[in-house]
């Protein structure tokens, strides 16, 4: 068992500051060395054998890590944040006192408009519309960590005569990600609409009249600047957030080794054949959407690619 505490300080961290500091016309940011973070976690490792004789063996090891942060100085008042980051980019806000350096926060879902633009909650409970912004992080609900505090891994091999199975299971708990959606609808930038092309299938969900604000939550696609807020505040909302629990099956191997007789037979050591299945998949995970939450990536975002399963077959022998 180990456990450990660990503070960091003068970490790299691009801060709000006014603009005339560093000529913008808009709010500004300055990347120093100023956040200060603190972690802790514990490492758990456990290793049995279950049988041993001439025929028989069997053991398995178990491995557990809880690992965890908080941000306890960034050297800024929250409230410098700008409107537009809390109010149409939650997932921008970097480094927060108090809570993790890997922490998500989202909008309040409350449905579509009879335009069908998105609707959220401020904090106490009213309903905000697209065209309105928040008065600050405190109209946001925080959702959780990006990555699992909870995590390791559990193998096992067995072992019979000249025949051996070895098996490994990786898991995590307590995390979450945003559910893949909508890249971005076409807008208009200096008098020019730009089309996007997006394989998501929320898009075949999307409000298109009046009346669809009762059975979708995906926002109209209009080229109002208002409609690419729309699905900012949608992307970005508690509705999207998903669990990343899972179970993995990482490795799956088979072994033999040639008796004894026959190998002096061959005047040779030692010959062992054996053949392994890498990249299994999920033997089960929290989502029931299907999506792995080890390749997804932030909103707006198409997914990654997941491993394929390999397969290797090798023999070693020894004089």
């Amino acid at each position: 068992i180990d456990y450990y505490r660990k503070n960091g300080k003068d970490l790299l961290y691009a801060f709000p500051i006014a603009a005339p500091y560093v000529g913008t016309i808009g709010a500004g940011s300055l990347k120093r060395n100023t956040a200060s973070m603190s972690g802790k976690g514990i490492d758990l490792g456990l290793t049995g054998t279950f049988v041993r004789n001439a025929d028989w063996n069997l053991d398995a090891t178990l491995n557990f890590s809880y690992n965890t942060n908080k941000i306890t100085d960034n050297r800024f008042d929250p409230k410098d944040i700008s409107a537009f980051t809390y109010s149409y980019n939650p997932i921008g806000i970097s480094y927060l006192e108090g809570y993790p350096s890997d922490k998500i926060f989202v909008f309040r879902h409350a449905g579509l408009d009879e335009k069908g633009l998105t609707q959220i909650y401020n904090k106490n409970n009213e309903i905000i519309p697209v065209t309105q912004t928040l008065s600050g992080v405190e109209d946001l609900e925080y959702a959780g960590r990006r990555v699992a505090p909870y995590f390791g891994s559990f193998r096992t091999n067995l072992r019979y005569k000249q025949w051996s199975v070895y098996a490994l299971i990786s898991y995590q708990f307590g995390n979450v990600f945003m559910k893949p959606s909508i890249e971005s609808y076409m807008t208009p930038s200096r008098g020019l609409t730009i089309p996007k092309f997006d394989l998501s299938e929320d898009i075949a969900n999307r409000w298109r009249q009046a009346g669809d604000e009762a059975f979708t939550n995906v926002p109209a696609l209009t080229a109002d600047i208002y409609g690419s807020y729309s699905l900012q505040r949608y992307q970005y909302s508690d509705i999207n957030v998903l669990k990343g629990d899972y179970i993995r099956l990482r490795e799956i191997s088979l072994s033999y080794g040639l008796p004894k007789n026959l190998l002096n037979r061959l005047k040779v050591e030692n010959i062992q054949l054996a053949g392994s299945v890498r990249n299994l998949g999920l033997i089960w995970t929290a989502n029931k959407e299907g999506y792995d939450p080890d390749f997804t990536n932030l909103v707006g975002n198409t997914t990654n690619l997941r491993p394929v399963p390999s397969y290797n077959f090798s023999i070693n022998v020894n004089f």
